[in-house]
């Protein structure tokens, strides 16, 4: 028996250090797992570019050979873009649309992409109208260009991104709008065919992000008259807001094939008027129709049909990425009574994006002085190259 007893004893000795090890392997195998997730320098992979020079040079960027490598931050280059395709698409990425055909985007454009870069954890994928990219126009382009390794550059054909969704063939109706709002809608529909394709999040190009999005799951931002206060937590009790009438489609995340984008571009597909002048037709209010048709239910801050991952979806409270309502946002983001630090974060705090309403407030100057408007005390921290050249390019 003691014979036995000692065998026994030694088996589970053995049998323990086997699960020692086989957790072990386990653990290690899911550490690398997320490593090469969210640490691994091939999550970025870079689209390749390809080069040409530019007829103009900025002062202070030198022209060098047609053989430079982009890395090497000439700034006198056009860069040809790739077509966004399906094989471009990844884990954790975010959109941007410049749908005006610039070569280029503007200062407060460069920060948002910038921010985002540096705040939210995503790969950000700027999709241009323009077939190329001319460094030379910004030197915060350039530098945003060079810099940030998960930023990302493509152009699209909207025929081809309509195909196969409800909006197919809505580009002849797009090209004849009236009211000069064509790239809006363009926008406004080509935010819903990407998701809808390829899932990800989308963000307008007049932001501020301020915290890692990665958290946020399927959602849409409720807007409301006055900016909700949360507690000293950022929460609020689920259920808990009145009855709102519009839904902000300036960011938001879905999974491919969402049934809510679908709808949204069946019925803007079915009431899309060219000759209207609205430039909102299918914008926020549109986006809230839309809920209410879909989920047949008053609408406050919820999950809707939680567990359906076709059909649910979180209604999140404007603090979220509306720290400022639009009607508030002269008084409040370009102050004319001077702010101190604590006054900004306590607008701040709870907000993973600002956003500065361009439509609205694209005159409005930047002052370098942090007290005086958000973008001086955002800048330097969330979007620090770009707001480098705030005095020419903002």
């Amino acid at each position: 028996m003691s014979g036995l007893a000692v065998l026994i004893r030694k088996s589970h000795k053995f049998t323990e250090k086997r699960l020692i090890l086989f957790t072990a392997f386990v653990t290690l195998t899911i550490l690398l797992a997320y490593y090469q997730l969210f640490y691994s320098p091939n999550i970025h992979p870079q689209p390749q570019y390809n080069i040409s020079t530019v007829n103009q040079t900025n002062d202070n960027c030198k022209r060098k050979n047609l053989t430079t490598a982009v890395e090497e931050r000439n700034c006198s280059v056009k860069i040809k873009l790739p077509d966004f395709y399906k094989h471009h698409s990844q884990k954790m990425q975010m959109f941007f649309l410049e749908t005006s055909g610039r070569p280029f985007l503007k200062g407060r454009q460069v920060c948002s992409v910038e921010s985002a870069a540096i705040q939210s954890g995503l790969i950000s994928k700027v999709i241009m109208r323009s077939s190329y990219l001319d460094l030379s126009k910004r030197k915060s382009f350039c530098d945003l260009f060079h810099n940030y390794k998960n930023v990302q550059f493509y152009t699209i054909n909207y025929e081809e991104l309509f195909r196969n969704t409800p909006v197919e063939g809505i580009t002849g109706r797009l090209d004849r709008v009236a009211g000069g709002h064509k790239f809006t809608h363009y926008s406004d529909l080509g935010r819903l065919a990407i998701l809808y394709k390829y899932g990800g999040y989308y963000m307008d190009l007049d932001v501020i992000v301020t915290k890692d999005m990665r958290p946020l799951n399927t959602f849409l931002v409720i807007e409301m008259h006055q900016t909700t206060r949360p507690d000293m937590q950022c929460r609020i009790p689920w259920g808990s807001l009145l009855e709102f009438h519009t839904l902000f489609n300036g960011v938001f995340r879905f999974p491919v094939g969402h049934e809510f984008l679908y709808r949204y571009m069946e019925l803007a597909n079915k009431t899309y008027d060219p000759t209207s002048t609205n430039r909102h037709q299918v914008g926020p209010q549109f986006a809230y129709q839309v809920a209410k048709r879909m989920y047949k239910t008053g609408l406050t801050n919820r999950i809707l049909d939680k567990g359906n991952p076709k059909r649910e979806m979180a209604l999140i409270p404007d603090y979220t990425f509306m720290p400022v309502v639009h009607h508030q946002a002269k008084s409040i983001l370009w102050s004319a009574d001077p702010k101190t630090p604590q006054q900004w974060e306590d607008v701040f705090r709870c907000a993973y994006s600002v956003h500065f309403y361009s439509h609205y407030n694209d005159h409005r100057k930047v002052s370098g002085d942090p007290s005086k408007d958000a973008y001086s005390f955002l800048g330097p921290t969330h979007c620090p190259k770009a707001f480098s050249h705030y005095k020419t390019e903002f």
